[in-house]
């Protein structure tokens, strides 16, 4: 079969620079900085662009993109910051280097601000969740962004907003390119800060992680990850950090466990995990049934969806369903609303349970 032609110096400057901008969106950002010779691979090697040129055709064609898409160098101004998309060693300087490198795309919308589009369009009643799913898609697509399309929209504080912005965008690159990532993660005091959590020597622990999804949930936001041990071993279940109280997120150069391997995302995805671990609870789904009280479904429903089982109706009052849940998650749930729901089976479950509620019992009494 004859080797397909590859473009060269000879297509038109327009066809030129569009191919080297659709490099620098997919492989470049503010933390992953492009050479000329690396850019010159990409051009090469990545099969969906399959367009070759010198080094010298390489030169013109940024300095032609940058002339087309930025202001004028010289026009730099606090207002007009964010309109440089095409960056490089020294573009705020007020002029165009002989030698351009350090190259890289920063596109007009953030992720935190695509994330706030994305969380806006999913408050909308007046499309399906196809179309909405559809247009997310198309977004992530056209601004070649990684971010959070999953689960319910999010609601932040003021005082969470910079530092979930920015712990969402690293995780969502480390995600992208499945790297590990290393991270201290805590909780708040009393005076309303978020103090990391510490070893045995008095200074903040640091975990390592791979993360595979950023997801919302009831107001707040979580990864989900295989956490790494202190051995360099993988854990096999998953592993849930909200992201506001993590800090000092840092991607290392080392290729993570593939999601693919994650026992707990074999065959799923991050939609059907939260449903099947209620309050983002911890452990392996087992299958569980439940008696509840017919006129409170809207309760199942809010738990877990439509993945829910109806078995039979019991009387009038109850039926029997069967789900697929956490245990912790279905034990709090059952303390929770004693009077809507109660676990059938399995056995163990409902020891595990009567011995909370003993426990709650001798807590208050009097």
């Amino acid at each position: 079969m004859a080797e397909k032609k590859k473009q060269g110096r000879n297509v038109s400057d327009p066809m030129r620079v569009l191919k080297v901008l659709q490099v620098l969106k997919k492989y470049s950002d503010s933390n992953n900085r492009m050479s000329q010779s690396g850019i010159m691979e990409k051009l090469k090697n990545d099969e969906d662009i399959d367009y070759s040129c010198d080094a010298k055709t390489l030169s013109k064609a940024l300095r032609e993109m940058i002339l087309v898409l930025n202001p004028p160098p010289q026009s730099l101004t606090g207002k007009t910051r964010d309109e440089f998309i095409i960056r490089y060693k020294d573009w705020d300087s007020g002029c165009i280097p002989q030698r351009i490198t350090g190259i890289y795309y920063k596109p007009y919308i953030e992720v935190s601000e695509m994330q706030a589009i994305a969380d806006g369009i999913k408050q909308l009643d007046t499309i399906s969740r196809e179309q909405k799913e559809k247009i997310i898609s198309k977004l992530k697509k056209e601004y070649n962004v990684s971010f959070d399309s999953e689960g319910d929209v999010s609601v932040f504080s003021a005082d969470d907003c910079e530092a979930l912005a920015v712990n969402t965008a690293v995780i969502a690159q480390a995600a992208k390119k499945c790297m590990e990532i290393t991270f201290n993660f805590g909780g708040y005091d009393r005076s309303g800060e978020v103090v990391p959590r510490c070893d045995d020597s008095g200074k903040p622990r640091i975990y390592r992680a791979v993360p595979y999804y950023v997801v919302s949930y009831r107001g707040k936001r979580y990864m989900l990850c295989c956490y790494i041990r202190s051995n360099g071993e993988y854990t096999d279940n998953v592993s849930i950090y909200r992201v506001d109280l993590m800090r000092n997120i840092t991607v290392t150069d080392k290729p993570g466990r593939m999601i693919n391997a994650v026992r707990e995302f074999v065959n799923t995805n991050a939609d059907e995990y939260i449903q099947k671990h209620p309050d983002m609870t911890y452990g392996q789904p087992i299958t569980v049934r439940l008696k509840v009280k017919a006129e409170y479904y809207t309760l199942i429903h809010d738990t877990f969806g439509m993945s829910y089982e109806f078995v039979r109706q019991l009387d009038d009052t109850y039926d029997e369903i069967k789900v697929t849940t956490s245990e912790k998650g279905i034990i709090d749930l059952a303390m929770s609303w004693p009077d809507r729901i109660e676990i059938i089976s399995p056995a163990s479950l409902r020891k595990k349970l009567a011995e909370r509620a003993k426990d709650l019992i001798g807590k208050y009494k009097e």
